[in-house]
């Protein structure tokens, strides 16, 4: 099916079942292989409703709809949440997946926005209306001047599905979140804490869960997150980065009138897609097999939300290349890396004892020095990163240090590799070295390589 053939669908619009007795199942929005079921807001009494549909055949909207015998009605949502909520007022046409994404491109451009931040932005805002494709939650670290970062929020809320703008990023966020909601936030503010940043790179996976007031909550979401001025990507674990900057023309005001304007043109828009296109959308194959595992995730999800137009993915493809560049590039100079890197430097040099954290800062400073970097690393955050990695060091009378036992050893591994670290990091001739790259069935009680003493 092309594009045209979705967009000349006709509606149904479907009475309330007159069978008290019925069965009817609460949803906020469902993609089976019947169809997709999703909400819409009706304009004139501003409740919601469902809409049907599927690649092929008619669409069903109505307070309540028939799909395959089963009935259906929206879930019950707090009304404070829902006002701050944005949904389609209903579906339109949207010609073409090129046209669709040339005028979103649009948006952006002819607000001042760069080429890179256009593109960028509105590939992110097509990968949010396919939630339920999503190998690893699409997010976007923005820095830049803070009037046009928050514009940029503003913008992004015209297109993406269902944005509910936050000040800030903390767990209490995801209890508030209906289950099925999906929403993408929009935060304004990212806190420099380790917390906030941990909590941003759990909440990129899928199917991730977080304790919250006695229950567990589902994490996982698209995010667009304002993260100052800086520029480095550390800890922003599978996030994009936008880097915006002053706009030169004179800075557009985006009045509650015009936001509104844009959402009502743009959200029945994508809601089109959405229903016309999940079938090919979670059918998609899009591979980078040349690029970190990292960015082929990533680069899955954001080129399977564009359907037949291959030369959107082209352009997707060269994009997360030059991420990955870019984040290499960062991992040079970046502190966690380089104590990791020197961790399995050391953990290679000695085959028992401890690590002390001033030699590992000793270590990366050196390398960081060899790679031209003027960086100083201090023991404090060596000890730092070192509990972030998961490991526990302790005081001992020479200095604070981490005992090499063989699961220290192990997780030295687990964490070097991680960072991808290249050749001259990785030792033929380390079991462990080996394992961390090929992985293959848990081993227990078992010491690798020349480590055997270790082996009580």
């Amino acid at each position: 099916m092309t594009t045209s053939d979705a967009n000349s669908i006709s509606d149904e619009f479907l009475t309330d079942p007159a069978d008290d007795d019925l069965e009817v199942f609460l949803t906020f929005g469902k993609i089976s292989e019947a169809g997709c079921i999703d909400l819409i807001i009706e304009p004139k009494s501003g409740e919601l409703q469902l809409v049907y549909g599927r690649s092929r055949g008619k669409r069903k909207i109505g307070r309540t709809i028939e799909v395959d015998g089963d009935f259906y009605e929206p879930g019950d949502l707090n009304r404070t949440f829902l006002n701050a909520t944005v949904l389609p007022i209903g579906i339109a046409k949207y010609g073409s997946t090129l046209q669709l994404f040339e005028s979103t491109l649009d948006l952006f451009k002819a607000r001042g926005f760069s080429d890179d931040v256009a593109f960028v932005s509105t590939v992110f805002a097509f990968s949010t209306w396919f939630p339920e494709s999503f190998a690893i939650a699409p997010c976007l670290a923005i820095s830049g001047p803070p009037v046009e970062s928050s514009f940029l929020l503003q913008l992004l809320e015209c297109v993406v599905r269902r944005p509910l703008e936050m000040g800030e990023l903390n767990r209490n966020i995801f209890a508030l979140v209906p289950p099925e909601w999906n929403p993408t936030l929009l935060i304004h503010d990212l806190s420099r804490g380790r917390r906030s940043s941990e909590l941003l790179a759990i909440s990129n996976q899928p199917g991730s869960h977080l304790p919250c007031k006695g229950t567990l909550v589902e994490t996982s979401c698209a995010k667009a997150v304002r993260v100052g001025t800086r520029a480095s990507l550390d800890n922003f674990s599978g996030a994009i980065p936008i880097r915006v900057t002053p706009i030169c023309v004179p800075l557009p005001i985006l009045t509650p009138g015009r936001q509104r304007r844009i959402i009502r043109d743009f959200q029945p828009q994508f809601l089109a897609y959405r229903i016309a296109n999940q079938v090919e959308v979670s059918a998609s194959q899009f591979d980078l097999p040349d690029c970190s595992s990292e960015i082929r995730v990533l680069g899955r999800t954001l080129a399977s939300s564009i359907v037949e137009a291959p030369e959107i993915i082209v352009q997707i493809a060269e994009k997360m290349r030059s991420l990955e560049e870019e984040l290499q590039a960062d991992q040079w100079s970046d502190t966690r890396f380089l104590v990791a890197e020197s961790l399995l430097s050391l953990c290679h040099e000695r085959e028992a004892g401890k690590i002390y954290v001033g030699e590992i800062a000793k270590s990366a400073q050196k390398i960081s020095r060899g790679r031209g970097q003027e960086t100083t690393i201090e023991a404090r955050l060596v000890g730092e990163v070192l509990r972030s990695f998961g490991f526990r060091p302790h005081r001992t009378a020479p200095g604070i240090a981490i005992t090499l036992d063989v699961s220290v050893r192990r997780r030295i591994h687990e964490v070097a590799h991680g960072f991808n670290l290249d050749g001259t990091a990785i030792s033929p001739t380390c079991t462990l070295c080996v394992e961390s790259l090929h992985p293959g069935p848990a081993k227990t009680n078992e010491c690798e390589g020349p480590y055997k003493e270790d082996v009580q």
